[in-house]
């Protein structure tokens, strides 16, 4: 009897705090403080990049179990998560639950910035004319609702519905376009229509263009200034010439040593080619041509 007390003592707790960690959004007066959502049309796949980033009312207790609703045709996602306090991505697992025409995205958030992404492969093309029809629906109330379209590079005659504005050009080569639509209900769906010309199926990632993450100065580490790339040339040019001043000394120096020997001592240097002769009655050495010995008189015989 008593154990079974504490079994059911142990059930309530582990009831109890589940729900004290964990909260569901089911509520239609959850209030997201921001949803702001990003389309990137073509940019490093042939579809569609999505991106919703939302950030929740600033007393949201924390851990929470959040449920978004993506386009039922989404079979997989390509980043679930939220971001920590120190600005870095921390992906986490989630859930997808078909509903209808939808699919809920099921995970829990440690944060009130969250972030969910994925690849919508619905890009109609007909020709190089582009058109896609994004749909939205918000299960929570929404304060401000967002529309962020970064439209891809070599794309023309844009045209959208609702109207987001004038375009502004990024510096990653980008044309675009953002705006705020204002609250949204639970309940109420935010649709954009988009079309647009293209050319060629050139995906935007492999156009972009390398840019540095801050402005290069002379104080930029590992630059090398105009002035020291001068002084570097100057002093490599320095020292071709001083190498060879040096070979230019030791060959005059060797060539001078060579003239500087009389000619007879030069041809004294080279192997005598007239045998030497010596008498053969005292020994003595004779001179070339000589017929008769200068010590004794005796006549030279040649070999």
């Amino acid at each position: 009897m008593r154990w079974r007390y504490l079994t059911y003592i142990a059930v309530i707790i582990a009831v109890l705090f589940q729900f004290g960690q964990v909260t569901a959004l089911d509520a239609p007066q959850t209030l997201l403080e921001n949803v702001e959502v990003l389309l990137m049309p073509e940019f490093d796949q042939p579809s569609i990049l999505v991106i919703y980033n939302v950030t929740l009312v600033e007393d949201t207790p924390l851990p929470l179990q959040v449920s978004l609703q993506i386009p039922a045709h989404i079979s997989s996602l390509s980043r679930v998560g939220f971001n920590t306090a120190n600005g870095q991505f921390q992906a986490t697992t989630y859930q997808l639950d078909p509903e209808a025409d939808w699919m809920n995205v099921t995970f829990v958030t440690g944060s009130l910035s969250i972030q969910v992404e994925y690849y919508d492969s619905n890009l109609v093309k007909d020709g190089d004319r582009r058109s896609f029809l994004f749909t939205w629906m918000s299960q929570h109330d929404v304060s401000d609702f967002v529309f962020h379209l970064h439209m891809p590079i070599g794309a023309s005659q844009v045209m959208m519905t609702p109207d987001l504005g004038s375009s502004q050009l990024y510096i990653e080569g980008f044309d675009c376009y953002k705006r705020s639509l204002g609250s949204v209900a639970a309940g109420e769906a935010m649709a954009l229509e988009l079309s647009y010309n293209k050319s060629a199926d050139d995906l935007s990632y492999t156009a972009l263009a390398v840019q540095a993450v801050e402005p290069i100065g002379e104080a930029t580490a590992g630059r090398t200034s105009e002035s020291n790339t001068i002084i570097n040339l100057l002093m490599v040019i320095g020292g071709l010439v001083l190498l060879g001043i040096v070979l230019y000394y030791w060959w005059y120096s060797a060539n001078r040593r060579e003239m500087a020997i009389p000619e007879g001592r030069r041809a004294a240097s080279v192997a005598p080619t007239t045998p030497l002769i010596y008498c053969q009655e005292c020994g003595q050495r004779s001179a070339v041509g000589d017929q008769y010995c200068r010590n004794c008189g005796a006549d030279l015989k040649r070999k």
